[in-house]
């Protein structure tokens, strides 16, 4: 499940091509079947969601990009 700027609790009205409850409800499904599912960003979240678990904002505006360093 990949991801997006929309978050778990946008709607149809504001946003109507991203439906969360049914990508919630089709992850829901997949898990309980046994297939393993994987999510990026906003498909983390929306595992999260339809496993039971909630979601929060960060107090931190995220830019998608950071700089990498090597460590030991």
């Amino acid at each position: 499940v990949m991801g997006g700027p929309q978050d778990p609790a946008t709607t149809l009205e504001e946003c109507m091509y991203f439906d969360s409850k049914g990508e919630q409800a089709l992850i829901a499904s997949a898990v309980k079947t046994g297939k393993a599912v994987i999510g990026i960003c906003l498909g983390s979240q929306l595992i999260g969601e339809a496993l039971g678990a909630p979601f929060a904002h960060s107090p931190e505006k995220e830019i998608g990009k950071f700089p990498i360093t090597l460590t030991e």
